[in-house]
């Protein structure tokens, strides 16, 4: 769901090369995922709503990044819904060290070296050492999550 034809087409481009090249990967994406909200805000913002299946990304991380790299993001925030449905509640570090390997294994099976590299930097810089009390940081997010809810009414 977005506003910008233009974020629409990002999305969807990234679905179809996961659908052709990772059919396991686009299976756990339509289980898991129910909606990819892009709200009309060109920022670096996204994060994943488990109990509601709802991944939240502004358009800044559609538009500087490759579809390789856009679809492999998708199957690491499936992966977080999937840990949320088989009953395992987020944790740093673990929960994103799993969805890193979920992307990273796409990321190699297409041989998109680029992309593996730069996750790879980020994987050893250690962001969540930074997280205090092993929450997300989610303000803005949880305003955008709750105009999707009002859209949905």
């Amino acid at each position: 769901m977005a506003v910008d034809e233009k974020q629409l087409d990002f999305v969807s481009n990234a679905l179809n090369l996961v659908k052709k090249k990772d059919k396991r990967s686009f299976r756990k994406i339509l289980k898991c995922l129910k909606v990819i909200f892009v709200p009309s805000v060109r920022g670096h913002l996204n994060g994943t709503y488990e109990k509601y299946r709802v991944w939240i990304t502004e358009g800044g991380i559609l538009e500087r990044n490759t579809t390789p790299f856009i679809a492999s993001l998708i199957i690491h925030e499936a992966h977080h819904v999937s840990q949320y449905l088989s009953g395992h509640r987020y944790k740093l570090p673990h929960s994103e060290i799993s969805s890193l390997r979920e992307q990273m294994k796409f990321l190699k099976m297409i041989n998109d070296d680029f992309s593996l590299n730069w996750l790879e930097k980020e994987l050893q810089r250690k962001w969540w050492k930074d997280v205090v009390g092993n929450t997300k940081s989610t303000t803005k997010l949880d305003s955008y999550l709750e105009i999707l809810k009002n859209l949905n009414k």
